[in-house]
């Protein structure tokens, strides 16, 4: 049997240790001075529980949380707890059964991202459009992975991306300057570029020369590259 408890409990008892002692009366006042009805609950994991409930009651109460939640990670925490059990239902839809954590945890992150556009929406619609966010951005995130065949690669301060096997040359650059022309880089970035792939200055001569660091600079230029790679496709390599 598996007791490894899941990222959503993880978060129920975070907000549980922090529902008790000062930091519990603390999330009370906070609650209380942006006016979220309380509902005669003694705390805010009793709240965020209350607000699972399928009454219409408990429904009002979360649309007017999720239309404040974006001044508190508190009330973001509180939002989280409370539509824990669909935001995991919407990662076993994705995997069609149990959901590994990596699911729910993206399943997570999107409703997070979710939870600070919320309050622009009128009440009534505000968790509707947190799930379906969270689901609609999970669901697309494979097929745009897959159709952009983008290679991530793990970086260390010990070690650099290796040179491409394409010759740097005047097409290079003219494309590094469309990029930027598109926004997809900026100057700063195509320089970088520039100077390491194309004029053979290393990472670390140019760290000595400026205020970054090499690790900060290497990070740069593969985040750039990366952008440079998904604009053009693949097969048009740009470095």
């Amino acid at each position: 049997m598996n007791n490894t408890p899941t990222l959503t409990s993880l978060l129920t008892r975070d907000l549980e240790a922090r529902s008790s002692g000062s930091s519990g009366r603390a999330l009370l006042e906070m609650l209380e001075d942006h006016e979220i009805d309380l509902n005669g609950v003694d705390d805010a994991l009793e709240l965020a529980l209350m607000m699972r409930e399928p009454s219409v009651e408990a429904r009002r109460v979360l649309e007017d949380l999720l239309g404040k939640v974006a001044s508190s990670t508190d009330l973001q925490l509180i939002a989280l707890v409370a539509l824990a059990p669909d935001l995991e239902h919407s990662a076993s839809r994705l995997q069609r059964g149990r959901p590994s954590d990596d699911a729910v945890a993206e399943i997570l992150a999107h409703a997070s991202e979710a939870l600070l556009l919320a309050q622009e929406l009128p009440a009534g619609s505000r968790m509707d459009f947190v799930l379906q966010h969270a689901f609609s951005r999970a669901r697309a995130e494979p097929r745009n992975l897959a159709r952009r065949s983008v290679v991530t690669v793990c970086l260390t301060s010990a070690t650099d991306v290796p040179e491409p096997p394409a010759p740097y040359h005047d097409v290079a650059q003219l494309r590094l300057d469309e990029a930027v022309a598109h926004e997809v880089i900026d100057l700063a970035e195509r320089e970088l570029i520039d100077q390491t792939r194309g004029k053979g200055r290393s990472l670390l001569e140019l760290a000595h020369e400026s205020a970054d660091s090499y690790a900060a600079l290497q990070r740069r230029r593969h985040r750039a590259e990366a952008r440079v790679r998904q604009y053009f496709g693949v097969s048009e390599v740009v470095q």
